[in-house]
């Protein structure tokens, strides 16, 4: 089993792959995702570890994107996640991202637009199958606990030192968050 610095270098490989793939194709991006989680949770020390801390930060945003564009936003919480529990520092732009995809996960959540990765196919499939079958409430519950956490980044941003309210008051990103009264007061202090 690969730790540490070879965790990326192998989701480097995988997200090489992503371009090569048939289009909707998850085995690369369930590789690369699987390899940054186990890379971000075994972080090595010293030289290896700053070359790790490097890698790690390149591949995470890289890995993000690819999410992203995919619509893979659950994953992208769990790298955000993921990254906060290695201590890693993130920089501002990077919270606002994360922050951007799980209010997108949310918006999805709640209109029941979901879209699971899963580490395999039947997985993937049954898990989405749960998703489906829940009630309304469940529904709720969840969209409004990952509305939490795109708070939560939002204000990373801003400890951070993100600063552009006019961009976060009209990115579409964020539509879902603009009825909570903690999206204003946000704003407030992104100026």
């Amino acid at each position: 089993e690969v730790t540490g610095l070879t965790c990326f270098e192998c989701c480097a490989v995988q997200l090489g792959e992503i371009d090569r793939a048939p289009k909707g194709a998850k085995l690369p991006r369930r590789l690369a995702l699987k390899f940054a989680l186990r890379g971000l949770a075994t972080l090595p020390k010293g030289d290896e570890g700053n070359q790790a801390k490097t890698a790690a930060l390149l591949m995470v945003a890289e890995l993000q994107k690819q999410l992203r564009e995919d619509g893979f936003f659950a994953e992208i919480d769990a790298l955000g996640q993921a990254l906060q529990q290695s201590g890693l520092s993130v920089s501002s732009s990077e919270a606002y991202n994360i922050a951007c995809a799980t209010a997108l996960a949310a918006e999805a959540t709640a209109a029941r637009r979901f879209k699971v990765l899963g580490d395999h196919d039947g997985e993937a499939t049954q898990v989405d199958a749960d998703q489906h079958s829940l009630s309304e409430p469940e529904v709720g519950q969840r969209a409004g606990a990952l509305r939490d956490k795109a708070f939560y980044w939002l204000q990373k941003a801003v400890d951070l030192g993100f600063k552009n309210d006019a961009h976060a008051r009209n990115d579409a990103d964020l539509t879902c968050l603009r009825e909570d009264p903690r999206f204003e007061s946000t704003l407030a202090k992104m100026r």
